[in-house]
């Protein structure tokens, strides 16, 4: 608590001490001129520690909130921040805190997990370590729910844009859905997937996620029509 005895120093030098009233940050030993508000008495005060609010704004060299001491960077809080320091809280009126310097990257290098998002989306942020002491801002990713397909799966998208539900006989699984897959014994045609041909009676087949007819073919085995009973050696593949 500053001591209210304590005045103005008359040399106006700078080696105020924490607690004397001061008019810019420059006469203090802490170089932190410290009030609570516009009109209120500004006093020297300490630097911040690890963990406490500071800010690196002042109004005419005086601050609202202290500056960080060396080797702590005043960093914005994020989620990300108050999971690695789950003993401060968050602030709401858009003060940072200090944090140790080394830790700034490993807090910024993020990615959340994905959640749901509107119909057919899911969403995450994704940050970075902008230089050595301050985090580059977080961008939002959508990409397709399971379900869903039309997004690419790495880079993801900015906005929920792009998705088109997975058509009938395919499968869009999450996180591998640029485009859908057909199951087994349906090939990709236009927007959707077709059945394999049936060939003199022998219903065709292909293995999942076949992108064109000529993946279709008849399984060899053993077969029995109008004709009695023959056996194909050998699978045979749809020719066009």
């Amino acid at each position: 608590m500053p001591n209210p005895n304590v005045g103005l120093n008359p040399a106006l030098g700078l080696t105020l001490d924490n607690g004397e009233i001061c008019i810019n940050s420059m006469q203090c030993t802490s170089k932190v001129c410290l009030h609570d508000t516009i009109l209120g008495i500004a006093r020297c005060a300490p630097k911040a520690t690890a963990g406490e609010e500071c800010t690196l704004s002042a109004v005419y060299g005086v601050y609202y909130k202290p500056v960080c001491d060396r080797g702590l960077s005043c960093v914005s809080w994020t989620t990300e921040l108050e999971n690695k320091y789950p003993e401060f809280s968050s602030t709401s009126d858009g003060y940072g805190r200090c944090i140790d310097v080394g830790d700034v990257c490993d807090i910024c290098d993020f990615k959340t997990s994905w959640t749901a998002a509107s119909t057919g989306y899911v969403t995450r942020k994704v940050g970075s370590c902008g230089s050595a002491t301050n985090c580059a801002l977080s961008i939002v990713q959508y990409r397709c729910a399971a379900g869903y397909y039309g997004i690419d799966p790495v880079g993801g998208s900015s906005s929920a844009t792009g998705c088109t539900v997975c058509p009938a006989n395919a499968t869009c699984p999450a996180g591998n859905n640029l485009t859908f897959q057909c199951v087994a014994g349906y090939f990709r045609s236009g927007s959707g997937c077709a059945p394999c041909p049936t060939e003199q009676g022998l219903t065709g087949t292909s293995a999942a996620n076949a992108t064109a007819i000529d993946a279709c073919y008849i399984p060899d085995g053993t077969y029995t029509d109008a004709g009695g009973t023959f056996e194909i050696a050998e699978r045979c593949p749809y020719t066009l």
